[in-house]
């Protein structure tokens, strides 16, 4: 007994300095930040505030009636910097899209090209497909993509309505998720520049005309 409350207190006096010295650190570097402060080794940033043609919430609001889902897709504001600001909608896949995991994805693969010389074996060969024969009443599947994420601009077809239509630099949609394979949703954020402009594409009007009528 005598010998576990001896060890109990050199235990205790240990993390006693310990904490005195974590303390002392602290303080320290607190000591040598105000300092710093005093001299005027600071940088001082300046919130310059969103830029003045971010997209708006009534913005957003255009978006998502523009957007044919099931239900509907409701659009945030986001301002992501000083000089981008972007409409983030939460959408609703019909039955045949369904988000997966990217599963074939590795931070840490590191792409080899062989060299030309190099002698290789023929590829091992495989089984034949297994043929399923619900497969004339089955439903393909379709991997989900954002409403208008088409480039306009590069495809230049007649009539495309795409992400860059209504003045947006890009479109993203957000990695999976364990809720978005719940609920069978995507996320999708369009994103405009300081120098971009919002605008509801004339074809899109019309539609929306027609539906309201």
């Amino acid at each position: 007994m005598a010998r576990r409350g001896a060890f109990g207190s050199l235990l205790l006096a240990t993390l006693l300095q310990c904490q005195q010295f974590v303390t002392g650190v602290a303080l320290d570097a607190l000591r040598g930040g105000l300092l710093r402060s005093l001299e005027g080794d600071t940088t001082v940033t300046i919130d310059e505030g969103p830029p003045s043609n971010a997209v708006t919430k009534a913005d957003c609001n255009w978006l998502s009636k523009s957007i044919l889902a099931s239900e509907d897709a409701p659009c945030v504001s986001v301002l992501l910097a000083a000089n981008a600001s972007a409409c983030v909608c939460n959408i609703k896949l019909p039955r045949n899209m369904k988000p997966m995991p990217d599963t074939f994805s590795s931070p840490a693969h590191i792409w080899i090209d062989n060299d030309a010389g190099f002698t290789t074996f023929a590829p091992v060969a495989t089984l034949a497909p297994p043929v399923d024969p619900r497969a004339a009443v089955v439903v393909v599947e379709n991997a989900p993509r954002c409403p208008f994420s088409t480039n306009c601009t590069e495809t230049r077809t007649p009539g495309c309505v795409g992400f860059d239509t209504f003045g947006f630099r890009s479109v993203h949609m957000g990695a999976f998720t364990s809720n978005a394979g719940h609920f069978n949703t995507i996320s999708c954020r369009y994103t405009l520049d300081a120098d971009g402009e919002f605008q509801v594409p004339p074809k899109v009007q019309q539609m929306l005309v027609k539906m309201v009528n």
